[in-house]
């Protein structure tokens, strides 16, 4: 069961003593799918036990994904389209599944001028994850890509979250990325701790610099498991 893997890898870093908020797991059998922003969501009954919320598309407004529903990519989750400025809120306990068709891969990327607040809690993890079995596998979808080459409106903040899986060659514009978290370019308003990268096809968390912007994400309490490459690059 992919639950008791999750168990594994949050005792590393997270000391998770739950698989989730017991509150949202009850709610989670919801038929309805909650709105998030003007992204596109439908409800498939074809995967999962009770059937998941397919999300994708490109974030224009400020929303909360909730923990109330599974979440799976159906496609790109683009938050910011360079000319707005969102704000996503994850709630903790939410967990996004992903996959790949192909060469295509789901990935999550946060455009500059756009926000995110991921913040998880030592019991109720946020996870992002291929939408297999089990947490071993690289490769398996696109991974999450923050980039930050101009001052975002507000922080991004990333805590207790758990990235794994991911690695497929994911191309935005004439820059391949294909590990697990990237984070190029972003400024010092970027805050990640008691994060886990666990089985990247490549770099487990990977920081570049955009052009002359310098790489000044905060980072704390950080744990990185079965990279293919550098743990941290």
């Amino acid at each position: 069961m992919k639950s008791l893997l999750l168990l594994s890898i949050c005792l590393g870093l997270l000391a998770c003593e739950a698989e989730s908020d017991p509150d949202a797991a009850g709610a989670r059998d919801s038929e309805n799918c909650p709105s998030v922003g003007n992204l596109t969501v439908e409800r498939s009954s074809g995967l999962g036990s009770g059937g998941r919320c397919l999300i994708s598309g490109t974030l224009t407004e400020t929303a909360t994904l909730s923990a109330v529903s599974e979440w799976h990519l159906n496609g790109p989750l683009i938050i910011g389209d360079g000319a707005s400025s969102p704000l996503l809120t994850i709630e903790h306990g939410v967990e996004v599944f992903a996959g790949r068709d192909g060469s295509s891969a789901d990935y999550i990327y946060v455009a500059p001028g756009a926000s995110v607040n991921a913040v998880g809690t030592k019991a109720s993890p946020i996870i992002f994850s291929s939408d297999d079995d089990n947490y071993q596998g690289v490769g398996e979808w696109g991974g999450l890509i923050i980039e930050d080459t101009s001052a975002t409106f507000g922080q991004i903040r990333l805590e207790y979250l758990v990235v794994t899986e991911a690695g497929a060659e994911v191309t935005l514009g004439n820059k391949t990325y294909a590990d697990n978290i990237v984070l190029d370019g972003v400024h010092d308003d970027t805050f990640i701790q008691y994060i886990q990268s666990h089985d990247s096809a490549r770099d487990g968390i990977r920081l570049t610099s955009s052009g002359s912007n310098p790489n000044q994400a905060r980072l704390s309490w950080v744990l990185i498991t079965g990279a293919s490459r550098d743990g941290l690059s």
